[in-house]
């Protein structure tokens, strides 16, 4: 679950959380698997190279336009999926 899925502030103070960085291309999300620590807030960055079905990305419930950074709470060991707005290309982050 996802629940507190809040997007990231445009300043943040204490810590920085690891950050994730995803690229949006033609042919899919690359990498399509990441790894980010499981327990700790993390920072996904989608940064988008090419135009096209990736623009977009559902994540946790939502979709957002990219480029978009997502911050998401602590999260339990295990992978949790994303997509474009069609479900045409996926990825996984595994947290762990």
């Amino acid at each position: 679950s996802l629940g507190g899925w809040l997007p990231a502030p445009a300043t943040t103070t204490g810590p920085r959380s690891p950050v994730v960085t995803i690229w949006a291309t033609r042919d899919g999300y690359r990498p399509a698997a990441v790894e980010a620590p499981a327990g700790v807030p993390v920072e996904v960055v989608f940064k988008r190279v090419d135009r096209g079905c990736t623009d977009t990305v559902a994540i946790a419930g939502r979709d957002l336009s990219l480029p978009a950074t997502v911050r998401l709470p602590p999260q339990r060991p295990g992978t949790l999926r994303y997509s474009c707005g069609m479900g045409m290309y996926t990825g996984f982050i595994k947290f762990s």
